[in-house]
């Protein structure tokens, strides 16, 4: 199983607490969509699921396929019906999609390989399933190591088709690069990470016209960074993990931001006695809190999936492991999680490691009411991994 390089990395820890309410996880509905079956189906789907306007998910496997244990791309429809609408190959195509996609005004899918190409990952482009049903992909750039390497954590797309990523290492540095891909196919280095922290995540577009994101690694402590960058390549580190009284270390969570210009994200160690993650807030001022601080056990641990925002200020995001009961190795089978506005912590749904599905690790999505949508790494009728819906 070729799990997120980010979920190998370890670093420092660091202490916080908070509060935690509760509420039953029979309390809200969880239903499987559909349920991974490994080879030809594909397995482990580890990255963010994307929704078009009749309700049809899409996402990416890391393993499975046809042609090798390279990953996937697929089509779930909200009646569970599922078609695989790539297969990668493993050599010049890609391997380890695990980015998941975004989508562009024509309904073709972009996406990273974090392997293959040129050895060090891929921007490739699935067209549209309508004009070419048995999949077809072309390769838009392939990483040499100069550029980056391993494009680990997907794309963000603009209104004029422009796509912007990273890398977790490579580039001048070796902390990993941000580039830009133009919608004429033109690529360039934007930044190459080194003292302003390594391996950066998923951008976020904020309301101002630029990118916010975090790096994994790298800043004053080696334990991550929070930063804004211009579309010309301008970073500006805007808070440094890991000093004694920050609570929290390795943000590798997908960043949301308020009307207000607040951004929210997670980091997946540090905070309380155990160490198990944070959920924090960052003001423009570079002020940060801990929001909450993930005890271990039934409350769940490493929110590595990052959050989403209602229009209420509430959050909601995931843990990969934890929650009540022994299944899953002893470990829990992870968690869903709710930080209302006013601080409140809610575990509204707990995997059991059964047909529900366990260790989810991308985020949440919303389905355009009050529920959501997920997918699961492992767990599921066979073991490969999950889509599921949950009300809340």
């Amino acid at each position: 199983m070729n799990l997120p390089t980010w979920s190998r990395l370890t670093f420092a820890l660091v202490l916080a607490i908070s509060p935690l309410d509760w509420i039953a996880a029979a309390a809200n509905e969880e239903k499987v969509i559909y349920s991974f079956a490994g080879g030809h189906d594909g397995s482990y789907p580890t990255g963010p699921l994307i929704r078009d306007s009749s309700g049809n998910l899409y996402g990416t496997t890391s393993n499975g396929g046809r042609t090798c244990d390279c990953g996937t791309v697929f089509r779930v429809t909200p009646d569970g019906k599922k078609t695989t609408l790539y297969t990668f190959a493993g050599g010049n195509d890609g391997a380890d999609p695990n980015g998941g996609l975004v989508m562009d005004s024509k309904g073709n899918f972009y996406g990273t390989t974090s392997q293959g190409g040129g050895n060090f990952g891929t921007i490739f482009k699935i067209f549209h399933f309508a004009t070419s049903p048995n999949g077809s992909e072309k390769i838009l750039h392939s990483f040499d190591g100069s550029d980056g390497r391993i494009p680990e954590f997907g794309l963000t797309i603009d209104h004029n088709g422009n796509l912007y990523g990273t890398t977790l290492a490579g580039g001048q540095y070796g902390g990993g690069t941000a580039f830009r891909l133009g919608a004429g196919g033109q690529f360039k280095v934007l930044h190459a990470f080194g003292g302003d922290g390594a391996s950066p995540t998923t951008f976020l577009s904020g309301a101002d016209n630029a990118f916010y994101s975090t790096t994994v690694a790298g800043g004053e402590y080696n334990s991550g960074t929070v930063f804004k960058m211009t579309k010309k390549g301008k970073v500006s580190v805007l808070y440094t993990f890991g000093s004694e009284d920050t609570g929290g270390v390795d943000p590798t969570g997908y960043l949301v931001q308020d009307s207000g210009g607040v951004l929210y994200g997670t980091t997946v160690y540090g905070g309380g006695m155990n160490n198990d993650g944070t959920v924090f807030s960052l003001k423009p001022d570079g002020t940060e809190t801990v929001l909450h601080s993930f005890a271990g056990g039934d409350d769940g641990v490493e929110p590595a999936g990052g959050l989403v925002i209602d229009g209420q200020r509430n959050l909601y995001g995931v843990t990969s492991f934890g929650g009540p009961g022994t299944n899953c190795f002893g470990n829990g089978c992870g968690t869903i999680f709710k930080v209302a506005s006013d601080g409140t912590v809610t575990i509204i749904y707990a995997f059991t490691g059964g047909h529900d599905g366990s260790n989810p690790t991308g985020p949440l999505i919303k389905d355009g009411g009050n529920g959501f949508y997920g997918a699961t790494v492992e767990g599921g009728v066979y073991g490969y991994g999950t889509i599921f819906w949950l009300q809340n």
